[in-house]
């Protein structure tokens, strides 16, 4: 099965807050696959979101850390997506 990517965003999350948060430029097609990648500083845990599936969440102490996780849009998917937050 080939993949085709349909869209993807960019989003900046401001320091201080506890979710990531991006808002794409239409809604996600019910069964599409969704992925998020972030990264994260200070040894910070991250969780995911109701939806979300966790893949890796690996912790930065003087380094960034990375979170990706995945879900399958639903039939009233939103365009704003916040897949994971401070844990």
């Amino acid at each position: 099965m080939a993949l085709t990517l349909v869209q993807s965003k960019a989003s900046t999350q401001v320091n201080g807050t506890s979710q990531a948060e991006v808002v794409l430029a239409a809604a996600p097609t019910q069964g599409n696959l969704l992925l998020a990648i972030g990264t994260h500083w200070n040894n910070n845990n991250m969780t995911a979101n109701a939806g979300w599936t966790e893949v890796v969440d690996t912790p930065g102490v003087t380094d960034d850390g990375v979170w990706v996780g995945y879900k399958y849009a639903g039939a009233s998917e939103s365009t704003t997506q916040t897949p994971f937050g401070d844990g």
